[in-house]
């Protein structure tokens, strides 16, 4: 079963399927190794999806605050490691864009690769990737039992309506306050919005489908504005002025307020409408699916 509904009835089985396919995924990861790097990114993933579609039902769901702190628990011993290669990752593509920050910046990325090296073997790989999957393996069997207050459309309709108005909302503050804190939150928003859409995505793939693709490419570009401001307040908390040039940063700032532009204009195309009327017409949806 793909990520995604088929069913208007039997919501709960349709859940614990997902939520199944999902844990055998980050499983998979786990058990299968090779670069640390891609298999976190990987098990992120898969814990993204899985607090998702958790959040979706949560109105009728009674663990979830249990649920969503033990999956969310999974994934955070990993981000450290992770914000150290991504931050790798962004300045490397905007020296390639800025070629005169070359030379100034190189010894600035050295030491950037270097501390995610570090980082990783201080934290143990195997180690962490053996709790991960203990963790999951415990989660697996924990499935079986979750049980929803709410069925067919009862059960998605009321935190699809909030995961849409927590979209709004998001996108008028980060408008008001354009700022790196209040911005990721709305990419917070955006991104479970992205999978809710991908969960109902079978009831209208004609309408549905292209939606998900702009919220997905929204994801990406507030993604890139986060890793800009982690990678920027790094630089400043940590790296004496002389190791990063004034036009470096200037450069970091320059592409986060194009992103942020990029971002609120993507944005208002897909905020459009009030929440009633997108709880409405994803009922309609809903009794569209077998």
């Amino acid at each position: 079963m793909s990520y995604a509904f088929k069913h208007r009835k039997q919501v709960g089985r349709q859940i614990r399927t997902i939520a199944t396919e999902q844990v055998d995924r980050a499983l998979e990861t786990v058990r299968e190794g090779g670069d640390f790097d891609t298999a976190v990114h990987s098990l992120r993933k898969s814990t993204k999806k899985l607090r998702a579609l958790l959040t979706l039902v949560r109105p009728g769901f009674d663990e979830y605050e249990a649920e969503n702190a033990a999956i969310k628990a999974i994934a955070r011993q990993f981000s450290v490691a992770r914000d150290a290669a991504v931050m790798v990752e962004t300045l490397s593509q905007i020296l390639k864009v800025n070629r005169s920050e070359s030379g100034a910046a190189a010894g600035l990325l050295d030491r950037l690769r270097e501390r995610a090296r570090h980082l990783k073997s201080q934290m143990g790989e195997e180690t962490l990737l053996d709790a991960a999957g203990q963790e999951l393996s415990a989660l697996r069997l924990r499935i079986e039992g979750w049980r929803f207050d709410d069925k067919g459309s009862g059960a998605v309709l009321p935190g699809l309506r909030t995961s849409y108005r927590q979209f709004r909302d998001g996108l008028e503050a980060a408008q008001k306050q354009p700022n790196g804190e209040v911005i990721h939150e709305w990419r917070k928003a955006a991104k479970g919005l992205w999978y809710h859409t991908r969960l109902f995505a079978k009831s209208a793939p004609a309408v549905l489908k292209p939606q998900s693709q702009g919220l997905g490419q929204l994801c990406e570009v507030l993604g890139d504005h986060h890793n800009l401001t982690v990678l920027g307040e790094w630089i400043e908390t940590s790296v004496p002025a002389g190791e990063a040039t004034a036009s470096l940063r200037d450069a970091l700032e320059r592409r986060r307020i194009e992103l942020a532009e990029r971002g609120f204009a993507l944005g208002r195309q897909l905020a459009a409408e009030k929440p009633s009327a997108v709880q409405d017409r994803y009922r309609r949806y809903w009794a569209l699916l077998e």
